[in-house]
């Protein structure tokens, strides 16, 4: 029953009276349950599977409720396929209309398909003509080569001659190819990166390595959709590596091809841009640019989605080191009534993320006890080892001290100790290590010793504090003020 409550969600007023119409169109005699059903949903929304079959069958284990609600759901998608109407396209849908321009061209290819098979070849050709103006407006080369080769098929065909319709299909293709590569190379990258603050060297490495490649495919043949990703790589590459004109530009160029291009636009595809320049501005410590930027982003976002949730937390980064602690806490609220709804499995990881700043923000007000119960829920993260794991080691044992408990803390340093000889961590962490190392010898009593300076200098020029990622209390802040320094 999940997926009639997520289908459903999505109607608006208008689709729900018109599927409601529908339904009574095709109901003969007796109960109209699958009406029953939506009725009972509508009153409430947290009903289970159990309790409606219950109702409406007088079981919870009913085989009939069962099939009914397997015939609603095909009722549902099956009016979806059949109403669209672009005179009836909302504003939101205007502005992101692939899903339109898609959904006219299958319309007019089955159509088309329809009247080849009755031998209206004719009225065939008028339809795989919208399907091909259709195909064009999507920007998607593989729909134009369908298209295409059934109008090259077409032997009454008059408006192109057979030689200029291959060359269409050959240009199609070839566009087509610069799609795939330019998606498959986005997709590897998201692997190495996604969520992780470790491995920044790999990331660079793989970005140099493929760009290039695609720029100059893209020279011989361009296709705005490998474009856009494209400028995406950019953006990730001139970010990672710190040059801001350069990824602000790279920002700024992606927007451009959604602008020009709309029938590549998406929520997803349009909302990336601007949450991806919201992070540049977080790394350059500009938190109400970078702020303002993800709330641009999230005009695109439906609400409890995983997008959503990324980008409420990467805000959080932001207010949390503005140190405005009402706005701060008034996010981390709006990001808890996020967290009641019924998100995706895929959301985990963000999960664990929310825990991890909702400990730094505990951590902030001196709450060491909030801050280390929540830290306790952010296992999540344990999937980058070199990264998260590592940082919320290091976490741990820094609000152990400020709690006085400097046994547990021994403990949990000599776990650092056997983590990091396992695991290739950043240059940081280690020299972290040596300075708690050396003042868990004289029982954490944070004595000067000979090289210390030397470590404290390290972590300021060195091995730089990345504030976005697994140490958002920077730790010879910490160390400092521990040695009063």
């Amino acid at each position: 029953m999940d997926r009639i409550k997520a289908l459903y969600g999505t109607f608006n007023k208008s689709e729900i009276k018109a599927f409601k119409t529908y339904l009574t169109a095709f109901h003969s005699k007796g109960e109209n349950k699958p009406m029953e059903l939506l009725r009972l949903m509508e009153k409430k929304p947290g009903i289970t599977q159990d309790v409606a079959a219950k109702k409406l069958y007088g079981d919870p284990r009913s085989k009939a409720f069962i099939m009914m609600k397997s015939r609603l759901f095909e009722k549902m998608t099956e009016f979806l396929s059949l109403s669209v109407n672009p005179g009836a396209a909302s504003r939101r849908n205007k502005e992101m209309p692939y899903f339109q321009y898609l959904g006219e061209y299958r319309k007019n290819m089955l159509a088309a398909a329809a009247m080849r098979e009755r031998k209206l070849r004719s009225l065939a050709e008028e339809f795989l003509d919208k399907s091909l103006r259709m195909a064009v407006k999507c920007n998607n080369p593989e729909l134009e080569i369908d298209v295409l080769l059934r109008i090259r098929g077409a032997q009454s065909y008059a408006g192109k001659n057979f030689e200029q319709l291959t060359r269409d299909i050959r240009d199609a293709m070839e566009r087509q190819e610069r799609d795939i590569s330019a998606v498959w190379i986005y997709n590897q990258f998201l692997k190495i990166h996604n969520l992780r603050t470790s491995r920044d060297h790999k990331k660079i490495e793989f970005l140099e390595r493929t760009i290039p490649d695609l720029e100059d495919s893209l020279r011989q043949k361009y296709s705005p959709r490998a474009d856009y990703y494209l400028q995406m790589l950019k953006i990730f590459y001139h970010s990672l590596c710190g040059e801001y004109v350069d990824c602000k530009e790279a920002g700024a160029n992606a927007i451009a091809v959604i602008e020009n291009y709309p029938g590549i636009r998406n929520r997803q595809r349009t909302a990336d841009p601007y949450f991806q320049l919201g992070m540049l501005e977080l790394k350059f410590h500009r938190y109400e640019a970078a702020i303002a930027s993800m709330e641009e982003a999230l005009r695109y976002q439906i609400p409890q989605t995983r997008g959503m949730f990324m980008i409420s937390l990467m805000q959080l980064y932001a207010y949390i080191f503005e140190e405005d602690a009402a706005k701060t806490n008034a996010h981390c609220e709006k990001i808890d009534l996020m967290l009641e709804s019924p998100f995706r499995k895929d959301i985990e990881a963000l999960r664990g993320l929310f825990f991890y700043l909702k400990s730094c923000v505990c951590y902030l007000e001196g709450d060491y006890m909030e801050a280390w119960a929540n830290l306790q829920q952010a296992h999540e993260l344990s999937f980058d080892k070199e990264g998260w794991l590592s940082g919320i080691r290091v976490f741990e044992i820094m609000i152990l001290l400020d709690r006085g408990n400097g046994d547990l803390a021994s403990q949990k340093l000599e776990n650092l100790r056997k983590h990091l000889s396992r695991y290739t961590t950043d240059p940081r962490l280690d020299t972290i290590y040596k300075l708690l190392n050396y003042q868990e010898r004289t029982g954490f009593r944070f004595h000067p010793f000979k090289g210390e300076e030397v470590l404290l200098n390290d972590l300021s020029e060195r091995h730089r504090w990345q504030h976005i990622g697994h140490e958002v209390i920077r730790f010879d802040d910490w160390y400092r003020k521990k040695r009063k320094i």
